[in-house]
């Protein structure tokens, strides 16, 4: 399902859960279904046995962390799935830097163009040091 307007297919799958007890989660996931995988600070790894798909799961959006505007902003789904707003993924694929990621944001930001909250994704966008590369794509768009 894209939520973000944008055909998109990967086999990776990432979560990201505020305030997740990740011993809890483990402990749920011990299904004939699910093998962890690795345990970090911050993030869990788990491959879900039948399909084959890595899933991450992690206490913050990496590279973003989490604050009072990002939770603010989430955006609740058809399916009662709650997803960053666009602005705060746009700004999370320009700071992972990866050229898929990148292409990425800029669809995203192509498709949403009309509606993006400019104030606000200048504002995140200057607090993650990425406003030269963010700029770079709505010139790009425009």
């Amino acid at each position: 399902m894209n939520f973000y307007g944008i055909p998109y297919w990967s086999k990776d799958i990432q979560f990201a859960v505020k305030g997740i007890d990740f011993h809890q989660l483990t402990a749920i996931l011990r299904e004939p279904f699910f093998g962890k995988l690795v345990e970090r600070s911050g993030f869990l790894i788990i491959l879900e046995l039948q399909m084959n798909n890595f899933l991450k799961i992690c206490s913050e959006p990496v590279p973003l962390r989490w604050d009072d505007k990002i939770v603010e902003r989430i955006f609740k789904t058809m399916i009662n799935i709650k997803i960053l707003s666009p602005e705060d993924y746009i700004i999370l694929l320009i700071k992972r830097g990866s050229l898929r990621e990148i292409d990425l944001a800029a669809k995203i930001l192509y498709i949403k163009f009309d509606t993006i909250d400019r104030d606000y994704i200048s504002w995140r966008a200057r607090s993650y040091n990425v406003e030269e590369g963010l700029f770079e794509l709505m010139e790009k768009l425009s």
